[in-house]
C-alpha cells in the first residue's frame, strides 16, 4: 500500500510530515520504531476497533493522521492527539489483531 498522510500534496510532503510527527512523538519520550503503519485492528473494552490512516477514528471522532509502533505499545495520531499537540491514543500490543502496515516508506 502507498505510503499516504491526510492534507499531503507529495510523497516528499507526507515524508516530511512523518519525520516532523515522530520528532514530536520521541520528544514525548516515546521510542517509535522507523516504520509507516497503515491500518490497526485491536480490540478495546471487548470490542473488535479499527484505525485507518485517513480514516475518522472512533476514540475522539478525528482523522487518524499517523500510526506508530513502539516496543510495547501502539501510537495513534490525529490532529489533536499527537500531530499538533497532545499526547497520542495509547493501545497496548496485548490489545493488536492485526497490524498493515505501508510497504513504501522512503529511508530515513
Amino acid at each position: 500500500m502507498k505510503f499516504t498522510i491526510p492534507g499531503a500534496t507529495s510523497s516528499q510532503q507526507a515524508f516530511d510530515i512523518y519525520v516532523g510527527v515522530r520528532k514530536f512523538i520521541i520528544s514525548k519520550g516515546y521510542r517509535p520504531f522507523f516504520a509507516a503503519i497503515s491500518s490497526l485492528e485491536y480490540t478495546h473494552n471487548g470490542k473488535k476497533e479499527v484505525a485507518k490512516v485517513n480514516e475518522i477514528t472512533k476514540i475522539n471522532d478525528e482523522k487518524v493522521v499517523l500510526i506508530f509502533e513502539c516496543e510495547k505499545l501502539f501510537l495513534i495520531c490525529t490532529s489533536s492527539r499527537g500531530v499538533a499537540g497532545g499526547e497520542p491514543i495509547i493501545i497496548g500490543r496485548n490489545e493488536m489483531i492485526q497490524i498493515t502496515y505501508f510497504d513504501d516508506l522512503p529511508e530515513e
